[in-house]
């Protein structure tokens, strides 16, 4: 490997028996639902579809501009106001607000979407990341231990001469297919892990 002699002894860092711990699913989830840029996205989508909404509906009605002016007659000022009303066609905006509406319901049910597509992703990880688990813990407190004591119980009754090779042989290669399996499951559980922490949009 990039030129190391064959014989070099291979230095890892860290463990991996040492899986991150599990947090729970409800900070996972507020996590993910602050950090993940396709929910922010859907999110100001449905904010701006808003204020347009808003903005349609204050152009039904009518605008009332005031202007002040003042004239001088005989060296005398005298001011002046001037009031108009813009008053609009009927039904002059009813579209502009229909199809706002209408772009503001999708933008809403946009965020709803993504909203639940963020909480199914989390949540499938996390699961998947709490079985793992389990599966790690149950070589790491029974099936180990029963492996390594029916290999002991092998070789102790192949030294007395009471069973053949054979026995020790099928003994030991069920202990390395057990260990074996072990490994995969640390394996799985930090594959597991590094989704789930993907999953809610952060680095840990």
């Amino acid at each position: 490997m990039l030129g190391r002699p064959m014989a070099a002894p291979l230095h890892v860092r860290g463990r991996l028996t040492a899986a991150p711990a599990a947090p729970g699913l409800h900070a996972l989830l507020q996590q993910a639902y602050a950090q993940d840029p396709a929910l922010a996205s859907a999110r100001l989508e449905q904010q701006k579809r808003q204020r347009d909404l808003a903005l349609a509906k204050r152009q039904k009605f009518p605008n009332l501009d005031l202007s002040a002016s003042y004239g001088i007659e005989d060296g005398v000022r005298t001011p002046g106001f001037t009031a108009s009303i813009g008053i609009p066609l009927p039904g002059a905006y009813h579209g502009e607000v229909e199809t706002a509406a209408g772009r503001k319901l999708a933008a809403v049910a946009g965020e709803q979407a993504a909203y639940y597509q963020v909480t199914e992703a989390v949540a499938s990880a996390y699961e998947q990341w709490l079985a793992d688990q389990a599966q790690v813990r149950s070589y790491q407190t029974r099936l180990l231990a029963e492996s390594a004591q029916v290999l002991a119980g092998a070789q102790a009754s192949y030294r007395a001469g009471e069973t053949g090779i054979l026995n020790v042989l099928d003994a030991e290669r069920t202990n390395l297919q057990v260990r074996q399996a072990y490994a995969q499951a640390l394996y799985q559980r930090q594959i597991a892990a590094a989704k789930t922490i993907l999953a809610r949009g952060g680095v840990q």
